[in-house]
């Protein structure tokens, strides 16, 4: 009996623990059921937040880009229906959805760009109603098209009642004086602060002549916005150029101007370097015009300062048919230059050798940054020059020698030199004739240089001994971005490494751009902070001049008042001074008589 009695008391022990313990899981249960079902609902609220938030985002953006919702698209495909209208073609469904597609992906970013897209004359009006309707562009680059001068005098009247139009490319778009008198008159009063009307390549090229001159020279002398115009290859001719450098006397807004190619002469040099000093201008391209060794001497005396303060920044001189003898005197008067940045002297003939002045230039001058001497004949005789001028420079960053006769020799001394400079970022010696003993010179200076981020060896003469060394060089350098080796006999092998290492340089240095901008914005701040405290003390220095300034003023009252009284005081003693003159000489009158009657009544 005692034995099943305890069985029934273990057994109840046990049923009674079952039970607490099957209660308590099933509190966790529904415990775990409310928590789940509520982490559901949280969710489900997470994700309603979000749908609204992304709701709000497309709303704002809907609104913000209106280019793509509202009106717009049925002007575009205006401006298609126009297009093919000037093409003579029919409208297809299928080729204006492709046309809104391109114009969803190009039109952005206030940038209209449509070149090279065969817009005629009525295309030149519908983009105009598009502009003026719009007013989200400011750049609006529509060169290398047919506009011709009826789509122009479109294209102006409508931008003209917009102030949203700051950039114009109409390069290439068959456009004669009569369309390029009414750009200017047009858009005379205008917001246009850039305007290019170039033709450097023979297709629908805009002939100006004369007759536009003369509104360029009116539109230059009243225009007070215009800061860069580029008149490339426009035919202007030796009239139409003197019209418009007697323009640029009366401007001081211009800072940049393209004459390239429009037949300048010497004489038309002499004419624009003593109108510059007057004007603001800083980049000036006279390239591929005769100037010859005559107009390279006026360039010289300007650069003295012969007629003027130079301000020049950038000079294009290329295809200028001048010799060693005329860049004799232009690199003489650049040895001791600090204003120009940038010279460009290509595709001109160096065949004599470079002058003797141009060594003495590259040692001396810290001014230059970028200089271009392509296709210049240049061989390795020239090449040595190179040596000795890059070692001492502290300012050129960017050197362009492509398409020159540099072989093995001349790229060891251009290798030397740059292994004891600190300063040059890019190299261009594409096109040259250099072999394996060169580039393995060029290969083991990025060895030791680590300034050098691009160097440009496309078409030359380079093998796999070239390869070996640059594997071996870029292993350790982290500062090369650009090694172009394209059109050279080098295998692919090396060429596969040389890339894997120029990638890996590239992602170093774009996660190195953070921090240095970082750096440059804490350096504002602090520079900021700095002008703060400057301006501080410039206000308090006013102050007490002006303290200064009232107290003088009333210090000067009372001395204007002190010396009134004085005079006045003056005056009165001068008046006293008289009176007793006159009693004093009556008196000596009276003693006088007295005398006189004394003596003869004694006598």
């Amino acid at each position: 009996m005692r034995q099943v009695f305890n069985l029934n008391v273990k057994h109840s022990r046990i049923r009674t623990s079952y039970d607490k313990t099957r209660s308590k899981s099933a509190k966790r249960s529904s415990n775990l059921r409310r928590i789940k079902v509520h982490s559901l609902n949280r969710s489900s609220e997470f994700k309603f937040n979000i749908s609204e938030i992304k709701s709000s985002i497309t709303e704002k953006t809907k609104k913000i880009n209106s280019f793509q919702d509202n009106e717009n698209p049925k002007l575009l495909s205006e401006v298609y229906k126009a297009k093919c209208a000037d093409l003579n073609i029919p409208c297809l469904p299928e080729q204006e959805k492709k046309f809104l597609a391109y114009c969803s992906t190009s039109l952005k970013n206030r940038r209209f760009l449509m070149r090279s897209l065969m817009c005629g004359p009525k295309s030149g009006k519908a983009i105009g109603k598009l502009l003026s309707k719009s007013r989200d562009f400011a750049f609006v680059d529509l060169a290398k098209n047919t506009l011709g001068d009826k789509g122009v005098e479109w294209l102006c009247k409508y931008i003209s009642k917009t102030n949203e139009v700051v950039h114009l490319d109409l390069s290439c778009n068959d456009i004669s004086s009569q369309g390029a008198v009414c750009i200017f008159e047009t858009l005379k009063d205008g917001c246009l602060v850039s305007l290019d009307l170039s033709s450097n390549e023979g297709l629908h090229r805009n002939r100006l002549g004369t007759q536009a001159a003369k509104a360029i020279k009116d539109f230059l002398a009243s225009n007070a916005l215009m800061q860069t115009l580029n008149l490339e290859g426009t035919s202007l001719g030796s009239q139409g150029v003197s019209l418009v450098i007697k323009g640029l006397s009366s401007n001081t807004n211009l800072l940049s101007i393209n004459l390239a190619s429009n037949e300048i002469s010497s004489g038309l040099v002499l004419e624009l370097v003593r109108v510059l000093p007057t004007t603001s201008i800083m980049s000036l391209n006279l390239s591929q015009n005769s100037l010859k060794n005559e107009g390279a001497e006026y360039i010289s005396k300007y650069i003295y300062g012969n007629f003027g303060h130079f301000k020049l920044k950038k000079l294009s001189i290329s295809k200028a048919d001048i010799s060693t003898q005329g860049f004799t005197r232009i690199f003489s008067a650049l040895t001791y230059n600090p204003t120009l940045e940038y010279l460009s002297v290509s595709h001109n003939s160096f065949q004599r050798g470079l002058p003797s002045t141009f060594s003495p230039m590259l040692r001396n001058n810290y001014g230059l940054k970028v200089l271009k001497l392509g296709n210049c004949s240049i061989s390795n005789r020239e090449a040595f020059v190179f040596s000795e001028g890059l070692s001492s420079n502290r300012g050129l960053t960017q050197l362009d020698l492509e398409n020159n006769f540099i072989e093995d020799e001349g790229a060891e001394k251009i290798a030397k030199g740059l292994r004891r400079n600190s300063k040059v970022k890019k190299l261009n010696l594409s096109g040259n004739r250099i072999r394996d003993k060169g580039g393995v010179a060029l290969g083991n200076l990025l060895a030791v240089n680590r300034n050098l981020e691009e160097v440009h060896l496309k078409q030359n003469l380079i093998r796999d001994e070239t390869g070996t060394i640059l594997m071996q060089s870029l292993r350790t350098n982290f500062s090369i971005l650009v090694f172009d080796l394209d059109l050279n006999p080098i295998s692919n092998r090396y060429l596969y490494f040389i890339k894997s290492y120029l990638e890996r340089n590239r992602k170093k240095k774009h996660l190195t751009i953070v921090p240095k901008l970082k750096n440059q914005i804490s350096t504002m701040q602090s520079e900021q902070k700095s002008m703060e405290i400057v301006q501080k003390k410039i206000r308090l220095k006013k102050k007490e001049l002006k303290e200064g300034y009232s107290r003088l003023e009333k210090q000067h009252e009372r001395v204007n008042e002190v010396s009134q009284s004085e005079q006045l005081k003056t005056k009165e003693i001068v008046q006293q001074k008289e009176t007793l003159q006159k009693k004093n000489h009556q008196l000596a009158e009276s003693l006088a008589e007295l005398e006189s009657q004394i003596t003869v009544s004694a006598s």
